[in-house]
């Protein structure tokens, strides 16, 4: 009778092992079914939520307040050819290939492109709004058949009810980069002035802040979508960066004219293309997961990118392409 019961009790034994080995198991696989699922829902948010901000600033790229085909466009600001002071909407610099600005020289992951957007801000400046000495604002008239850049000299209450004079307020001295004139009428800038004249904009006048940004991937780790922007310092204009999304590894970005093939940043300057004319973006970003171990396979992975063949590390994270083609409507013909 003891060596049946002991039977009986390594045949419990045995079982309940089982048992909870099966469980073990089951509850091993659900966790790793919802880790996927989560990172999954991450992916998708973050990628969401980068192709939403990247397409809302192209759709506003080279917005000057009013203006349009007909319209007089002038730039006070001085720079020459720094890509913080154009008026054209877009700029671009491909990885590998073009050579960066100073100021985003080391910043960028080897290889990924960077994408500037340049426009007046979407939001209305309201009566009273107080801007500081060293900001670049736009202006422009009630007819919409002028508008210009210019730095503020001096703080500025925005009063739209009264005529607007520059006076001290676009003074060319006492800011860098400084203003070349303070004649805000007529269309040039500061490579030729011969065009500027002086005039007043008549109450209704539209004021608001110039919005230069530009999208790179950090060199940093992990890789991040970053945003270098115009910002004010000390009554001078200067630079600020966001850290937008975290473990985005690539940009790719090939714009259009005209209904012509989509090129890159590089082939649009090869070619002499107006960088003023492009009216249309797409673009590309490889999002992975910011956990690592998700994937079953620690394996090299090739994605496409824009036609760009990426070979990813070795490694088990997540990865998803995000991106989309969007109309530049306001340097539409």
């Amino acid at each position: 009778m003891i060596g049946l019961a002991l039977v009986e009790l390594m045949i419990a034994l045995v079982l309940g092992l089982v048992i909870v080995a099966a469980l073990g198991q089951l509850y091993a696989g659900g966790r790793s079914t919802a880790r996927v699922g989560e990172s999954l829902t991450r992916l998708n948010e973050n990628g969401r939520f980068a192709v939403d901000l990247l397409a809302g600033d192209l759709r506003m790229a080279g917005y000057l307040s009013c203006g349009g085909a007909g319209a007089d466009i002038g730039s006070t600001v001085n720079g020459g050819s720094n890509w913080l002071y154009q008026t054209a909407g877009l700029r671009g610099f491909e990885g590998g290939v073009d050579t960066l600005p100073s100021e985003l020289t080391g910043q960028v992951r080897t290889g990924t492109d960077v994408l500037i957007v340049r426009r007046a801000a979407a939001e209305s400046a309201l009566a009273g709004q107080t801007f500081q000495a060293g900001e670049i604002l736009v202006i422009s008239n009630t007819v919409c058949n002028q508008a210009t850049l210019f730095q503020l000299t001096s703080s500025l209450a925005y009063n739209p009810s009264a005529a607007f004079n520059p006076g001290s307020a676009v003074s060319t001295t006492g800011s860098n980069p400084g203003n070349c004139t303070a004649n805000l009428f007529g269309s040039f800038d500061c490579g030729s002035v011969s065009g500027a004249y002086a005039d007043t904009f008549g109450s209704g006048f539209a004021l608001s802040r110039y919005a230069v940004h530009a999208y790179y991937i950090s060199a940093a780790d992990p890789p991040t979508l970053m945003r270098m922007r115009l910002c004010q310092s000390g009554g001078n204009a200067s630079t600020c960066v966001d850290e937008l999304i975290r473990d985005v590894e690539d940009l790719q970005v090939e714009y259009c004219c005209n209904g012509n093939a989509y090129v890159t940043a590089d082939q649009v300057v090869a070619n002499s293309i107006d960088w003023g004319d492009l009216t249309s973006v797409r673009f590309a970003l490889l999002m992975r997961s910011r956990e690592a171990n998700v994937r079953t396979e620690a394996a090299a992975q090739t994605i496409s990118l824009l036609g760009n063949q990426i070979t990813t590390p070795s490694d088990r994270h997540l990865r998803r392409v995000f991106g989309g083609a969007v109309a530049a409507r306001n340097q539409l013909p």
